[in-house]
C-alpha cells in the first residue's frame, strides 16, 4: 500500500491496491499508523522466524545425520519421567541424559507414558550424539546432558 501512496504504483490485477485503500483516510496520521503496523508486523516475524528456523535446521541436520549412516549413540537404564501439568510429560531422563518430548522426540506421540512410568522397567534409547549441552534438571537436581535427538526407544519390563 505504501508503494501506491508514495509512488502511485497500483499492482492491478493481482492486487487492486487502489480500491483497497480508497476508504482509508489519506492523512499523515493514517500513514504513520500504517508504518507503525508494518514495523510491528515485521518485528513479530523477526521474533518468531529464528525460533522456527532453528527448529527446522535442527530437524534437517538430524535427518541428514541419519541418512549419512553415521552411528547412533545409546544409553540404557531406569527412566525418570518429567511430569507436566498440562500435557502429561515434559521429558524422559535416562542415565545422565534428558530428552525433551517437545523438541528432541521423534517417536510416535501416542505412546502411553503413564503406563510405562507405573510399570517400572528400563529403557534403552538411541540418540544422535551431536550438540550435547549440560543442563541442571530442576526436578531431579542433577546435571544431565540434553539437546540430543531421540531416534529410537526400547522398553524392557522389570524382571
Amino acid at each position: 500500500m505504501l508503494l501506491y501512496v508514495i509512488f502511485g504504483i497500483n499492482l492491478y490485477p493481482p492486487l487492486d491496491i487502489k480500491s483497497m485503500i480508497k476508504d482509508l483516510p489519506s492523512s499523515t496520521r493514517g500513514m504513520i499508523e500504517g508504518i507503525i503496523a508494518t514495523l510491528l508486523g515485521l518485528g513479530l516475524f523477526a521474533y518468531i522466524g529464528p525460533h522456527n528456523l532453528i527448529r527446522f535446521k535442527r530437524r534437517l541436520s538430524a535427518r541428514l545425520y541419519i541418512l549419512s549412516g553415521r552411528p547412533l549413540a545409546s544409553v540404557e537404564g531406569k527412566q525418570t519421567f518429567d511430569p507436566d501439568s498440562e500435557c502429561g510429560y515434559n521429558g524422559i531422563e535416562v542415565g545422565e541424559y534428558y530428552f525433551d518430548l517437545n523438541t528432541d522426540f521423534w517417536l510416535d506421540r501416542d505412546i502411553d507414558l503413564g503406563k510405562l512410568d507405573n510399570a517400572g522397567g528400563e529403557m534403552r534409547i538411541w540418540y544422535i550424539p551431536t550438540g550435547l549441552r549440560d543442563y541442571k534438571n530442576s526436578r531431579t537436581g542433577r546435571v544431565v546432558k540434553h539437546n540430543c535427538v531421540l531416534v529410537r526407544a526400547e522398553w524392557r519390563p522389570r524382571v
